[in-house]
């Protein structure tokens, strides 16, 4: 029989035969019939399925492909018609009307073991991979769009782009809210107003949101774990209670996406995928909001282990995806694949930074080891404001590109990289009292100087909106896309500087103190800002932000401890009650805000019970704290507890 013809197929039994489950001779009548003494009748219609042949299913599958991107192309034009808009939401739900309940898909049925989240209280059901929709029925067996490495996009796109006020966007129209599950909705759009900016630019905004707003949550950018970890950050950091109590719950499922196979049940983590990658850096930063330390790091640890399996340090043509030849992403994705790959890559690597900053280790992704390009203007996607930030100063979404807020960061990052290695690494022979001791203090106050000298140069090159004079801070300090920036300089600073406040040598100058107070300054009028605009309670906390004012908060008690009544131009105590104010907002979320502010409150109590210790012009660090230095270990140090405790006790300055 020659490939590609269909057989002959020969009819069905007859129905006496049918219904006794006997074999039949096919003749009239059948022979069986015949000694039954029965009427032979066959059935006049045939309702068995023809086999076609291999080549007739692949084109089937490519005509399908073709419908649905040319269905996509008419659902993303403006000017269709808005009942045809509906027509074509509506294909998804009412295509089998007939099948009531059963929802299904071709990339959901191989997550349909999970179960709902351990300690999820809110009764949703899990409905295939994820609970993140309500009603949503598509047609199996949807064919994945695979794209080669090189940049491949659908060039209708590039043709179906439109500009408002100077801002470019492709065309776009998502599914309606009411088809996901509301508090994973809210959570993750919380995620991405209030924490994406911070440490969160390794997830390319636009390329989530695409996907998960047409409904497809199995592919390259888009994935279980990476929805739940996303929808965990945004509800930690919520202050929406209804959306806080969710958090664990959201943590415990991503949790177990990444780390347990469907299919066996058992550990498995042989794939390497960019979004467990992203979604290990997402539970890592939760942890360490948390105060689960090791645990950020372990898992920070494990995702920058993807990335080096990945081929990350590469240019993204040499990425390598296991099993896979290319990035599986849906048909018409508009954006081109290597920028937001780079993108990816640049976002990782400062929330390396932040964490090596964090923990006072060298970070894993080093300027020097990389050959990637900088990232580049990927444009925008409308009707996503439910996932922007809103200014209510100046009445839009879009008061900053966030290609301007990655590319000040790395800048910023690579200074920090450099910074842990040169003035916090360890050494060895500095016995207290030794001249190398003198030589080694005096090397580190050297290259504070030059980073403090690196860090203003840095402020000097800053776009104008980013600007950190008074006037600017007051006028933007709420903004959180401009904040993103400010809190992670704000923490750098003092990271550099806060383990040398108490030291003071008139041979080798130390502009520690003054550097400080000038960075409290600053952190004071972006709180000010933000109090002004509409109320702290307002805003949601960030990382960046928290330990900021952890650090700040620490040197404000050290200087009350020891008489001070002012810092900078400010007045101290309106200073320190600023800064409380925003760590107990955010002590629901941060767990080293509530050292910060018992801190606080101890050394206020204290003050009331007995005179401040005077600053000694010779006072000096202890032997001890330089140990710490020289050991490698001062940020560590810096931010433990015990050292606020002692530190504000001592009362030198």
């Amino acid at each position: 029989m020659a490939r590609g013809t269909i057989a002959t197929v020969k009819r069905n039994s007859c129905i006496n035969c049918k219904h006794r489950k006997v074999r039949c001779d096919l003749k009239t009548p059948c022979s069986i019939c015949l000694r039954r003494k029965d009427t032979c009748v066959y059935p006049t219609t045939d309702n068995r399925t023809i086999r076609r042949s291999v080549n007739s299913i692949r084109q089937l599958e490519v005509r399908l492909a073709q419908l649905e991107d040319a269905l996509l192309q008419i659902r993303n034009i403006p000017s269709v018609d808005i009942e045809i808009i509906k027509i074509l939401d509506k294909t998804a739900v009412a295509g089998n009307a007939n099948d009531k309940g059963n929802f299904y898909d071709s990339r959901v049925n191989q997550f349909n073991i999970l179960t709902i989240p351990e300690n999820d209280n809110s009764g949703s059901a899990i409905l295939g991979p994820i609970s993140v929709y309500k009603k949503y029925d598509s047609s199996e067996g949807t064919p994945k769009m695979q794209l080669p490495s090189k940049d491949v996009t659908n060039d209708v796109f590039y043709d179906n782009m439109f500009e408002v006020d100077g801002i470019t966007f492709y065309k776009f129209v998502p599914c309606a809210k009411t088809l996901f599950d509301e508090d994973l909705y809210d959570s993750i759009g919380s995620f991405f107003k209030w924490q994406y900016q911070s440490n969160y630019l390794f997830i390319h905004r636009e390329s989530f949101l695409y996907h998960f707003l047409l409904l497809d949550f199995d592919n390259d950018f888009v994935s279980e774990e990476l929805i739940y970890s996303i929808a965990a950050v945004g509800a930690r950091f919520s202050s929406n209670d209804r959306l806080r109590i969710q958090a664990d719950s959201y943590y415990n499922h991503a949790r177990k996406s990444i780390f347990i196979s469907p299919d066996t049940l058992e550990i498995d983590f042989s794939k390497a995928t960019l979004t467990k990658l992203q979604s290990l850096l997402c539970l890592a930063f939760f942890d360490i909001s948390k105060g689960s330390l090791t645990t950020g790091w372990i898992l920070s640890g494990i995702a920058f282990r993807i990335g080096s399996n990945i081929g990350f340090e590469r240019d993204p043509s040499e990425w390598i995806y296991g099993q896979q030849s290319s990035l599986n992403i849906r048909p018409g994705y508009p954006f081109d694949l290597k920028a937001v790959q780079r993108r990816i890559y640049w976002g990782t690597y400062i929330a390396d930074h932040f964490i090596s900053m964090i923990f006072g280790r060298y970070p894993s992704l080093k300027r020097m080891e990389s050959s990637i390009m900088p990232s580049s203007d990927l444009y925008n996607l409308p009707e996503i404001t439910n996932f922007l930030y809103y200014d209510v100063r100046l009445e839009t979404h879009y008061t900053c590109d966030i290609l301007i807020t990655l590319q000040t960061l790395v800048k910023l990052a690579r200074i920090s990289e450099s910074m842990i290695l040169d003035v916090f690494s360890s050494i060895t022979n500095t016995k207290a009292g030794t001249p190398q001791r003198d030589m080694a203090i005096k090397e580190r106050l050297e290259k504070l100087e030059m980073y403090n000298d690196l860090l203003d140069k840095w402020t000097l090159e800053l776009p104008e909106s980013l600007h950190l004079n008074q006037e600017s801070l007051l006028n933007s300090g709420h903004n959180y896309l401009f904040l993103s920036v400010r809190s992670s300089y704000f923490l750098t600073r003092l990271s550099l500087n806060r383990p040398f406040v108490q030291y003071t040598d008139n041979v080798a100058p130390n502009k520690s103190v003054e550097v400080c107070e000038m960075v409290l300054s600053d952190l004071f009028l972006v709180l000010k800002s933000m109090d002004d605009i509409s109320s702290l309670q307002q805003f949601e906390p960030t990382l960046p932000m928290v330990y900021s004012l952890v650090l700040g908060t620490s040197i404000i008690t050290l200087k009350m401890s020891c008489g001070y009544d002012s810092i900078g131009k400010f007045e101290i105590r309106n200073t320190l009650d600023l800064f409380l104010k925003y760590l107990h907002i955010s002590s629901g979320s941060v767990e080293i805000a509530k050292t910060a502010i018992s801190v606080a409150n101890t050394t206020t109590e204290n003050m009331k019970e007995s005179h401040p210790s005077k600053i000694s012009p010779e006072s000096t660090l202890e032997d001890t704290f330089l140990d710490k230095l020289f050991n490698g270990d001062i940020i560590d140090f810096v931010l433990d507890p015990e050292f606020f405790r002692l530190d504000s006790m001592e009362g030198t300055y």
